[in-house]
């Protein structure tokens, strides 16, 4: 009886500790645990899963999921850093695994973090109810899933390495996916008022002035959280994540931007701008000078012809701005004066944010970081006004051997739009910025920098496989993460920046293109692209342009004289029916061809006829028959025949010949069925002889995935070689800039909502080569 008292006793004690355990010890915490559940309801849950060192975590790929986004904080014990002072920035990596439904491994690799993780109590923003334990500020990685996304089933994470002073680490994971139009509307009137709010932060209208079509792109790319597969205290264990005061529980990747502070001093030299929707009613310039004196304000308003002059006196005095147009409103005064912008009697903040740089000089600053596949890094430099520094930069392998290097002397002029910021010393103006891209080879470790005269630095890495997603045009997603030296907050130097306009694309000069057709096995199909009136250019070639021809009456034709006596011009016909009918063609009333059509549609070659006027008339028995005749000028809407290629499954190639350093456009034209639900996805991969460790001025994408727009109905329809109606879509652009050097590359254009479409590229360029496509160019 005895010993089977002495098994209960030991059972009630077992089951104690493991409940205690499972609770992290919060029964035997100190008073300070008392305060932290104090926190918690005043604060933002949200709900993480542990990932222990020797553990792993395994999330199910969720049906039409085109990305996953994780994020993660690490963990650290309060007693690890208690000895520490200031901010602790602990180090850990991050590996994933894409795995099929057998377990096969399809994709792996490893996100290494730098976060940050702060001891005191009074600066926490972000905590657990348990105090033993601090969290790190929020770090994200998106693992896209592999080509083979139809075989993705689930992905796998484990704690690859991290810092003694890292316990673990938590995680959150969110299934991406793009919704249609009609379910986005509807996902718009199933969400809170708070979450409206929440997604059109970014706006500038509240949600209930947002358009139909505003409301739906908000809700368009859907995220929902996913937990990990298994049973809860058996395969995972959950941790509630506290976040106070608005703190962000998203990642914070990229150095903070804050506002500038309202009622901004504006000093000689600078300007400041803001930015306008258009539609406001009450706009209202506040310019106090700071000294006994006048000052002239010299404004631009957007929509303005040009710049306008006034004399503001001592005193808080406010004048109308007459504004109608969106844009940016700009301001440069001729003395010091402090500067307020009012809209509706409330302050509307400077565009413009502080942005971390670190200062480079003799002293070498270093960067570190992983391209085990190769990674690419953008360098912001600034430089004190009127110098012009000579700067070297060395990418350096895990061992310090140098693998490239090269020297750059900065010679850029005076900016008005950023400066350092009064503090210690009064503010002090810069030069304009210069921007630099590298590409890093593979087993690249760091990039050391050296200057001979001041230099402040702002870097940024992008992964190797990176791919640059646009959802609209012209809007991609995050393409470059900011990254810190080891010494940063020796070097750290906020500058300020002021929004700037943008300089137009000067789109003038002579303008020359060239079809592509794909390399390699592919099928071809004839495509009639309908192209609305407009001024036809001498440059375009008659043989591809299609002119309507009417049917049952004389029609006089005039065929532009070349340089061959005869043309031959090409007759098309398009029909609803496939039944015999009889086709005649006359020539000043003398029958020149004559043909018996059983189909939808006919292409013939028309016997040689001269130069000049000629007067044709066609005869058909179907009345709903449409004639097109080439090799003439339109004098209205035409047709333009093309051979494009039919996009399957396995994509298509395209060799891309580059002759110098300058910029060639890829123009590519979508054109599918239009039954099409939803917009088409395209993957486009750039491979070619891209050069590493050489500082360039531009950096263009090889990985892109796009989402392509509907065109305007006026240029929309178009036929196939069958007869069957087609849709052309916006056209895309795959730019090859000057980091690209000459030679032969190789565009791979992939479809990704797996249907078949029908394409055509153009290859255009400027005699001059410059950045900028031309888009009033038609295939």
């Amino acid at each position: 009886m005895r010993t089977l008292i002495r098994w209960v006793f030991l059972m009630i004690g077992g089951l104690v500790i493991w409940v205690l355990v499972q609770s992290d010890l919060r029964w035997l915490e100190p008073a300070g645990a008392g305060q932290n559940y104090q926190r918690t309801r005043g604060a933002t849950p949200s709900l993480t899963y542990a990932l222990l060192p020797e553990g792993r975590l395994e999330f199910q790929l969720p049906a039409q999921t085109q990305t996953m986004r994780l994020v993660v904080n690490g963990v650290v014990r309060r007693d690890q850093v208690a000895e520490q002072v200031g901010p602790v920035e602990p180090r850990f990596a991050l590996a994933y695994a894409w795995h099929d439904r057998g377990g096969l491994v399809l994709h792996e690799g490893v996100y290494h973090f730098r976060a940050r993780v702060v001891a005191e109590t009074a600066h926490q923003h972000l905590f657990f109810e348990n105090p033993r334990l601090l969290p790190s500020d929020p770090r994200a990685a998106v693992p896209t899933p592999p080509a083979e996304v139809g075989r993705a089933a689930k992905l796998v994470l484990r704690l690859a390495e991290h810092d003694a002073a890292v316990d673990h680490l938590v995680v959150r994971c969110y299934a991406e996916a793009l919704l249609g139009p009609e379910e986005a509307r509807r996902q718009w009137q199933r969400a809170s008022p708070a979450q409206r709010r929440e997604m059109a932060k970014g706006n500038v209208y509240p949600p209930s002035r947002l358009t139909a079509e505003e409301r739906a792109g908000l809700m368009q790319r859907r995220r929902r959280p996913v937990g990990p597969l298994g049973i809860q205290g058996r395969d995972f264990r959950t941790r509630m994540l506290y976040a106070l005061n608005g703190a962000r529980l998203e990642e914070a990747n990229q150095p903070e931007s804050r506002e500038v502070p309202v009622g901004t001093v504006l000093e000689p030299g600078r300007a400041l701008a803001w930015r306008l929707s258009g539609d406001e009613t009450d706009v209202r310039l506040q310019v106090v000078p700071l000294q006994e004196n006048e000052v002239t304000g010299t404004t631009w308003v957007p929509g303005s012809e040009g710049e306008r002059k006034q004399v503001w006196r001592p005193g808080a005095e406010s004048r109308v701005i007459d504004t109608q147009a969106g844009g940016l409103l700009r301001l440069r005064v001729s003395g010091a004066a402090r500067v307020r912008l009012l809209v509706n009697n409330s302050e509307l903040p400077v565009a413009g944010y502080l942005v971390d740089h670190f200062r480079v000089g003799e002293t070498p600053l270093e960067y570190r970081f992983l391209a085990e596949q190769g990674a690419a890094l953008r360098l912001d430099l600034r430089a004190p006004q009127g110098s012009e520094p000579r700067w070297t930069y060395q990418i350096l392998d895990a061992r310090g051997r140098v693998l490239h290097q090269g020297r750059q002397q900065m010679a850029t002029g005076p900016s008005p739009y950023a400066w350092l910021p009064a503090g210690a010393q009064p503010a002090a103006p810069l030069n304009e910025p210069e921007r630099r891209y590298l590409r890093l080879p593979a087993g690249a470790r760091a990039l050391r920098l050296q200057s001979d005269q001041p230099l402040y630095c702002a870097a940024y890495v992008q992964p190797g496989d990176w791919l640059l997603r646009e959802e609209t045009p012209g809007v991609f997603n995050q393409q470059w993460f900011s990254i810190q030296p080891p010494e940063a907050e020796a070097r750290r130097v906020s500058v300020q920046i002021v929004e700037q306009p943008e300089a137009a694309a000067d789109d003038s000069g002579t303008w020359q293109a060239e079809s592509l057709l794909p390399d390699g096995d592919w099928l071809g199909h004839h495509l009639w692209l309908s192209r609305e009136e407009a001024p036809f250019g001498a440059h375009e070639s008659l043989r591809t342009v299609y002119t309507q021809t009417p049917v049952g009456r004389d029609l006089d034709l005039h065929f532009p004289d070349g340089t061959q006596k005869d043309v031959m011009p090409a007759l098309v016909v398009f029909r609803e029916s496939k039944k015999p009918s009889r086709i005649t063609l006359f020539r000043n009333d003398e029958a020149v061809f004559a043909h018996t059509l059983a189909a939808r549609h006919g292409d013939w070659r028309l016997p040689p006829m001269p130069a000049g006027p000629s007067r044709v008339r066609i005869e058909c028995d179907d009345p709903g028959a449409r004639f097109f005749i080439n090799q003439r000028e339109p004098r209205g809407a035409f047709k333009r025949k093309r051979l494009g290629g039919r996009l399957t499954r396995n994509g298509l190639r395209y060799k891309v010949h580059k002759p110098g350093n300058g910029t060639r456009v890829v123009k590519g034209w979508l054109l599918t069925r239009p039954d099409l639900k939803e917009p088409p996805r395209l993957r486009l991969t750039l491979s070619g002889p891209f050069t590493t460790g050489v500082a360039a001025s531009e950096f263009t994408a090889r990985r892109r995935a796009l989402m392509v727009q509907a065109a305007p109905a006026r240029t929309r329809q178009a036929l196939a070689a069958d007869g069957t109606a087609l849709w052309q879509w916006t056209p895309f652009y795959v730019p090859l800039k000057s980091d690209c050097p000459a030679g032969d590359y190789e565009l791979h254009v992939e479809s990704l909502d797996r249907q078949n479409h029908f394409l055509l590229l153009n290859q255009i360029w400027r005699e001059q080569d410059t950045t900028s496509a031309h888009v009033n160019h038609l295939p």
